[in-house]
């Protein structure tokens, strides 16, 4: 009976062993994995839930947080800002989130980083951003760090000496350093690892044109390409909303 007990005895002790030694196995594999792999590790850690971008979180948090008209549609979320909606919230929504507007008439590209707004007529200009009175119809890219990295490189290099980095400027567009207009300039921009142009990495291609190439990023199944946004709509927000981009 003793020598049953002692075997019993040493073999729950094995199992504990046995266990102890997967749970430690286990522990070093989880480290290594992030070891190898920081940017999961942190990518989970800031959001709570992996699958879920930290813009696609704040823009969640925005959009409830402020009651915000919205729908889904081209795999995209469709918002609406209201005169309340604090701005602090909606231009930190992400560190390499782009804007892309335009306000009534369509005929001018801005182009929002952060709380700083770009306009290229004749050179380029950056002015803080402001929420405005009349409806804009903006389209939410997210870029990767490296390339946002670049575009704001290029920017800064643009305003300090546009007719070097960006060329005359031309209604009609063109590709830089020749010349550029509102539009052409920024989706010419190289911010790929290989020099891709802005507009390529979105999937939409180069443009000179602003309704063209807000609507390309409407229509883009890019996975850049995040969400669309009307402030002060001119009419009740819907599924039904009448861009006249798309």
């Amino acid at each position: 009976m003793r020598n049953a007990r002692n075997g019993l005895a040493f073999l729950v002790a094995m199992l504990f062993v046995v266990g102890s030694m997967g749970d430690a196995e286990a522990q070093r594999r989880r480290r290594r994995a992030r070891t190898n792999n920081p940017a999961a590790e942190q990518h989970q850690a800031t959001n709570g839930a992996p699958g879920l971008s930290g813009f696609s979180t704040r823009l969640r948090t925005l959009v409830q947080s402020n009651r915000l008209p919205t729908f889904q549609k081209h795999g995209k979320t469709y918002f609406a800002t209201k005169n309340s909606t604090p701005m602090n919230q909606y231009t930190a929504l992400s560190n390499n989130v782009v804007e892309f507007f335009i306000s009534p008439g369509f005929h001018h590209l801005y182009t929002r980083i952060g709380d700083q707004t770009y306009s290229r007529i004749g050179g380029l200009s950056r002015s803080s951003y402001y929420r405005g009175s009349s409806e804009r119809i903006g389209v939410l890219v997210e870029l990767k760090s490296h390339e946002m990295e670049r575009l704001k490189s290029y920017l800064d290099r643009a305003e300090a000496n546009p007719g070097q980095v960006l060329g005359p400027f031309n209604y009609n567009g063109g590709r830089p350093p020749n010349m550029s207009n509102c539009t052409s300039y920024i989706t010419n921009a190289p911010i790929g690892r290989n020099g891709e142009s802005l507009g390529r990495v979105c999937g939409v291609g180069e443009s000179g044109f602003p309704q063209g190439f807000l609507g390309s990023l409407m229509r883009s199944n890019n996975e850049r390409v995040k969400a669309v946004v009307v402030h002060n709509p001119s009419g009740t927000f819907s599924e039904n909303y009448r861009f006249n981009l798309e």
